[in-house]
């Protein structure tokens, strides 16, 4: 929508920076960042909670409204439910909204070097996606063997970023408060 290409736009108008970069959050926050790492669906639970404050549960819509079911999954019946569901069903909808609320109300922008780090994390997922397809309608035993390992780098790629992105919000988080 209109509303959300606006929104992209002014976020790279930003000029506040994290309090951490993606690289420094493991050493900024370990414990969190290990927490993040193995149950992230819980750090994201309790992360956005926290970003919104005083405006949960009143305010609160899946997706922050980004979705086409926002607003009518049940949200204001029964927000915890809801945002259980979101965090395990579309979790990186969810941790990608929570970043997006973060970044909207301190005007802060991601770094080349958050960038770089978010968009290899995207990109070994495609080039998995990819190698996964290709070994399926070849069924060549090398191909699925290569198709194994970048789907483990990606993986791997995929938890480590997130537990850092997760760190670095939440870092953020207790610096506004």
């Amino acid at each position: 929508s209109q509303k959300k290409r606006d929104q992209a736009a002014a976020r790279k108008q930003y000029n506040n920076e994290w309090q951490i970069g993606l690289m420094n959050a493991p050493c900024a926050d370990p414990g969190f960042c290990c927490y993040a790492f193995f149950c992230g669906q819980c750090a994201a639970y309790g992360q956005r909670k926290l970003q919104m404050g005083p405006a949960w549960p009143s305010q609160y819509t899946c997706c922050n409204g980004g979705t086409c079911i926002s607003g009518r999954c049940g949200e204001q019946s029964n927000p915890e439910l809801c945002l259980c569901c979101e965090v395990v069903c579309c979790f990186p909808s969810a941790m990608a909204t929570t970043r997006f609320m973060i970044q909207d109300e301190q005007r802060v922008m991601n770094t080349q070097c958050d960038n770089c780090l978010i968009g290899f994390m995207l990109l070994t997922q495609q080039i998995a996606f990819c190698l996964r397809c290709v070994a399926m309608v070849s069924q060549n035993p090398d191909i699925e063997r290569l198709a194994d390992a970048v789907d483990c780098l990606a993986d791997l790629t995929y938890a480590s970023v997130c537990a850092c992105m997760l760190t670095q919000q939440q870092v953020q988080i207790r610096y506004r408060d």
